[in-house]
């Protein structure tokens, strides 16, 4: 089995963003260990991520501050002036902050008008509840209705995660190049409404909306149950393990204050 790269939903978030015109000065909110800023920077004149955690920090300057620039900040007061980026990303965040209207009003502070801005969450209705580290909920509805009280034109995408099953040469199967673009036929056997969408991505601007995305990315081999049991275990471990270091984390940062 090859090594892991970015999670599937992930991949094509960033790669659908990058590939949107020219990104001009381009922020990625919450970026974390800083791959999506690096994908970003590919079509960006220049990217910045920047992230509340120190530790992040440091390992996005290490891995990718040739081609991006990492910054600490608070996505509730970030350290922008207003209008200061053409393409502004926030991916897999909202839900982990406890006021998602305050973090969403300074993405657009910062979104230049006539620049872009992306933004996912969660679907509350879909999304598998418990997640000590989701701090807040945000429906898809309300995404749109926030966004549109400030940008004239707004889309909302939907994401879902099926299983898929791949037939090909072994050349292939051992492809695991996450930046090479498949030709393959795809065939979709199922449908399904938004509202059991896993994940909603809004974008909007003042200025024309892209045409809607249509990607997929293939990600972990599937060993059905035994596969499904070990991934549960391992994320809530995972989960509890990060829960108690950002709770250490805020302790530490009021004891500073």
């Amino acid at each position: 089995m090859g090594v892991s790269g970015p999670a599937p939903e992930r991949l094509v978030r960033y790669r659908w963003a990058a590939e949107i015109g020219d990104g001009g000065h381009t922020l990625d909110a919450a970026c974390g260990a800083g791959w999506g800023t690096a994908a970003l920077a590919g079509t960006a004149r220049e990217a910045i991520g920047v992230d509340l955690s120190p530790a992040a920090i440091a390992a996005a300057r290490r891995e990718y501050g040739e081609v991006a620039d990492f910054v600490e900040g608070d996505l509730l007061r970030l350290p922008f002036a207003d209008g200061e980026f053409d393409r502004v990303v926030c991916f897999e965040t909202l839900a982990h902050v406890a006021e998602p209207e305050t973090a969403l009003a300074e993405l657009c502070r910062v979104t230049r008008a006539g620049g872009m801005l992306f933004v996912s969450t969660p679907n509350p209705a879909a999304y598998p509840s418990g997640n000590p580290l989701h701090l807040s909920e945000t429906a898809p509805q309300e995404l749109d209705r926030f966004l549109r009280r400030r940008f004239a034109n707004v889309t909302l995408h939907f994401q879902q995660t099926f299983f898929a099953s791949l037939l090909g040469g072994a050349e292939l199967l051992a492809h695991e190049d996450p930046e090479a673009e498949l030709a393959m036929q795809v065939t979709k056997l199922v449908g399904e409404s938004p509202a059991s969408a896993l994940h909603a991505v809004a974008v909007a601007s003042d200025a024309e909306l892209p045409t809607p995305p249509a990607r997929l990315a293939l990600g972990d081999d599937a060993y059905y149950r035994e596969r499904q049991q070990s991934l549960w275990e391992w994320q809530e471990r995972a989960v509890r393990a990060e829960a108690e270091v950002c709770a250490l984390e805020r302790k530490l940062r009021e004891l500073q204050l």
